[in-house]
């Protein structure tokens, strides 16, 4: 008979071997399972909002493609967190003296149960950004002005009535600047409506002129009384004798100094003043009584004169300095007389051999005596 005994007796000691249970693979296997589950399940619904947004387009269109996609790659790239089971050692020994079971790692877990496996939340979708206003087209460019056509039946008929005379085919083209042959079609289609009149010439009239139809009602010319005519005469008379008046004052406003040029003249007239006033203040100063301690004295000690103060007594002194300088010149043309007949020699030659200088060759002349 076995006992309980001999089954302890025959397992290893706790210390020996170690008995390790390992639940990680049951739980990896249960969360895959239902990861594969939910993965199947958003792969069909993105399937069916795919197909619906297929024939959407413009910016709205993009921004969900762009969404659509986010989410595929978020879920793809999203990683689960599985916590793994520890491993639960469990020891059993036994001794002689009696059994003995020992359980440090506790019971271990059991498959039926997996723990609770952490759902990572989805990202939160972007906002919806407005479409862009569609930009207003531009105004189309005001179409140009289309050139009113000039007709050459009217600048014929024009030119006829301002020449009130008779007009050929050529001078007809000339004034209108037409083709010869347009301008015959049209002058004969006038002449059938009576606007114009045609009139043969030439020896064997094969020429032919043209001039406007007095008569007809297009070239009937509106009848002004005599009275008007001279009083638009007299007004035409009055207002050129006024702009020949208005052209007159224009000549001479322009043939006058303009500002600037004034300007400058009353300035060069003021610098002119100044100067001249300085020489008066200069001249006053000389003319004024100098004091004792401001006397100057001449070479030789002598001290210097006063001027005259009274213009009497100016004139008077004035004269005597004159009898002096005359009387010394008559002196010096004796000598130089005397000169010239001892050495047989005109004056000049002499003045010229002594190198004395007249007043005549300087230029220098005597001047009037003052009357008192």
């Amino acid at each position: 008979m076995i006992t309980m005994s001999t089954i302890l007796g025959s397992l290893p000691k706790p210390d020996e071997n170690v008995v390790v249970i390992d639940t990680q693979s049951t739980m990896e296997s249960s969360v895959k399972s239902s990861e594969s589950s939910k993965k199947s399940s958003k792969l069909k619904k993105k399937k069916k909002d795919k197909k619906k947004r297929k024939g959407e387009d413009g910016a709205a269109g993009e921004d969900r493609k762009k969404k659509a996609k986010y989410i595929d790659d978020s879920d793809e790239e999203e990683g689960v967190e599985i916590p793994g089971a520890k491993a639960a050692t469990v020891s059993v020994g036994g001794s002689a003296n009696g059994p003995k079971q020992e359980d440090d790692a506790g019971p271990p877990p059991t498959p039926e149960d997996p723990p609770p496996v952490p759902v990572p939340s989805p990202p939160k979708a972007k906002a919806k950004a407005p479409a862009p206003a569609p930009t207003p087209a531009p105004a189309p460019a005001a179409a140009p002005a289309k050139k009113k056509k000039t007709n050459t039946g009217e600048l014929i008929v024009e030119a006829i009535r301002r020449e009130c005379g008779p007009m050929n085919n050529t001078m007809i083209a000339e004034r209108t600047r037409a083709n010869k042959s347009v301008v015959d079609k049209l002058v004969q289609k006038f002449v059938d409506k009576k606007v114009i009149k045609k009139k043969k010439v030439g020896k064997e009239g094969t020429k032919a002129v043209y001039y406007a139809n007095q008569n007809h009602q297009d070239n009937k010319v509106e009848k002004v009384d005599v009275s008007e005519i001279q009083a638009s005469q007299a007004e035409f008379e009055s207002l050129a004798a006024e702009l020949r008046t208005v052209t007159a004052e224009i000549q001479s406003l322009k043939s006058q100094k303009k500002n600037s040029e004034l300007d400058a003249e009353v300035k060069g007239m003021e610098d002119v003043v100044g100067a001249l006033q300085k020489r008066v203040d200069l001249c006053k100063k000389a003319a004024s009584p100098t004091s004792a301690a401001k006397k100057k004295t001449l070479l030789g000690g002598k001290p210097k004169k006063e001027l005259p103060s009274d213009s009497k007594s100016l004139k008077s002194r004035i004269n005597n300095m004159r009898a002096e300088w005359v009387k010394r010149k008559a002196k010096c043309a004796d000598f130089v007389e005397m000169a010239a007949d001892g050495m047989e020699k005109k004056p000049k030659e002499v003045m010229k051999v002594v190198g004395i200088d007249s007043d005549e060759s300087e230029g220098v002349k005597v001047p009037e005596k003052y009357a008192l």
